[in-house]
């Protein structure tokens, strides 16, 4: 009885943190939305001008997008979500909306309710940012889990092992665990800010100097729990190229 009402509440809390994600979400998506849009206004100067979004968001808004919907989110999906966001704004009467320029532009104009509704978002989004920040820095691969606000290590329900996040190797895991997809050696040298990095060097240049980050995260994620087996599988080795986390 008393592993059923723990199960229960185990279950409860994962739906709970499961609705504050998507909520916070919808809250930063938002943001993100008005932030392009309050771009466009402090750039014409005209509350009544018709402004225009391009369908994919310049690099520096596609990459916040990213961090809320993941990094291998397809580029229409984020078009789409966008679309969403300002059909919705339209119906509370905060823009007037023209989605007969898609799909090469988003067109509309502010209302006098956009400020207010503007100003709403905004304090609701400085509430949740701290969750975010913290949710940003819970990485998981299968039964793996790092946290980068605590400085922890933990593998299935072996004790968390402190661990440094200033550490080459564990920003080097950090650094596989959210891409989910290939890491080119010379990303991993540049994000790392490797002494062996420089402009123009090759993946071929620099293997070397990568290959020890491969070989010294083993022995941090043996003393976890992991066997050299499952470290084997877990991270995979693309000849000439980098690494990435195997996803099946």
């Amino acid at each position: 009885m008393l592993t059923l009402d723990y199960n229960k509440q185990q279950f409860i809390a994962t739906m709970t943190i499961n609705i504050n994600i998507a909520k916070h979400q919808a809250i930063a998506k938002t943001w993100l939305v008005l932030q392009e849009i309050q771009e466009l206004e402090e750039l014409t100067n005209k509350s009544d001008a018709v402004y225009h979004l391009p369908s994919i968001p310049t690099k520096l808004y596609l990459k916040e997008y990213k961090k809320i919907f993941g990094e291998d989110v397809d580029e229409q999906y984020i078009f789409q979500e966008r679309a969403d966001i300002l059909s919705g704004l339209e119906k509370k009467d905060i823009i007037s909306f023209e989605p007969e320029d898609f799909p090469g532009r988003i067109s509309f104009t502010v209302t006098h309710l956009y400020y207010n509704y503007y100003k709403k978002i905004k304090r609701q989004f400085k509430q949740i940012l701290p969750d975010m920040v913290e949710q940003e820095n819970i990485l998981e691969w299968k039964d793996l889990k790092l946290n980068l606000s605590k400085g922890t290590l933990q593998y299935k329900n072996n004790p968390p092992k402190d661990t440094s996040p200033s550490e080459e190797e564990i920003k080097f895991l950090a650094l596989l665990m959210r891409a989910k997809r290939i890491v080119e050696y010379t990303e991993i040298a540049r994000e790392l800010k490797m002494n062996c990095y420089h402009s123009g060097v090759t993946n071929e240049d620099i293997a070397r100097n990568v290959q020890y980050l491969r070989r010294d995260i083993v022995p941090i994620l043996e003393s976890v729990g992991m066997t050299r087996s499952e470290i084997k599988r877990m991270i995979v080795s693309i000849r000439n190229r980098g690494y990435k986390l195997r996803t099946k």
